[in-house]
């Protein structure tokens, strides 16, 4: 996850100050530019609102998950070296 956010973060940085530059080339204004910015910021935000989250520590979900792993190690079979 984190390498997609990072090349997504890569290509954003390299074709914004163009596409940027452009935009206000062409419109003599840097306003669109900066309208534009604002919109794919808010539409970024409405978008990562919608991940789902992750269990907090504490939370009866890590809670069980960790019951189940010192479970599962107390039924690990023992080795019979050295009998």
């Amino acid at each position: 996850m984190f390498s997609a956010a990072t090349l997504a973060f890569g290509v954003a940085q390299m074709v914004a100050p163009q596409v940027g530059g452009a935009l206000a080339d062409w419109l003599d204004s840097f306003t669109a530019v900066f309208l534009l910015s604002i919109a794919i910021g808010a539409v970024g935000a409405a978008l990562s609102s919608r991940l789902p989250r992750e269990p907090q520590v504490g939370s009866p979900q890590t809670r069980t998950r960790s019951a189940r792993s010192i479970r599962s190690r107390r039924r690990r079979p023992r080795s019979s070296v050295g009998s």
